[in-house]
């Protein structure tokens, strides 16, 4: 067994449960999350340069170049589509299916330090993209704002919301 570690100076696998370094890569980038994809494809956050993709042995790289409104990207969540969403700062989050990248911001004019904390998708077909500024609810093209500075939300079993302020 393997423990994925990112840290504020690249990706660390140890051997569990010895924790011996089996690895490292990705020196110099600070990793805010590590997500292995059902094709075993990992994908990589940062705070500085997008996201990394590494579907083995080659690397893609995510930036602005291809499509992220910024380079510091907080969190990532697969939906049911096999889609990856990619969250960011300023409100911005993006969603990649495989072949394009779109970019959106939860306010169209750029909110200092209200990043996307978490995105959830739900099996009705809700997703919840969490930020800083506010929650955004998507289903079935519906598009409405939820809370002001939540943390995370969650939805319980009988369609109630929990939220976490900060």
């Amino acid at each position: 067994a393997e423990l994925w570690l990112g840290s504020r100076d690249g990706v660390y696998v140890l051997a569990y449960p010895s924790l011996r370094v089996k690895h490292y890569f990705l020196g110099g980038y600070s990793i805010s999350s590590v997500f292995k994809d059902k094709e075993g494809g990992l994908w990589f956050s940062t705070f500085e340069e997008g996201v990394f993709y590494v579907p083995a042995p080659d690397i893609q790289h995510f930036t602005t170049n291809e499509g992220l409104l910024f380079n510091r990207v907080t969190c990532l969540s697969r939906d049911f589509q096999n889609r990856l969403w990619i969250g960011s700062e300023s409100s911005a989050f993006s969603v990649y299916d495989g072949q394009k990248m779109v970019s959106r911001q939860i306010f169209p004019e750029n909110v200092k330090n209200k990043n996307i904390r978490n995105i959830r998708h739900f099996l009705d077909g809700t997703t919840l993209v969490i930020g800083k500024a506010a929650t955004l609810y998507l289903r079935d093209g519906v598009e409405k704002y939820l809370c002001h500075r939540s943390s995370d939300v969650n939805i319980d079993k009988k369609g109630e919301f929990w939220v976490c302020l900060t």
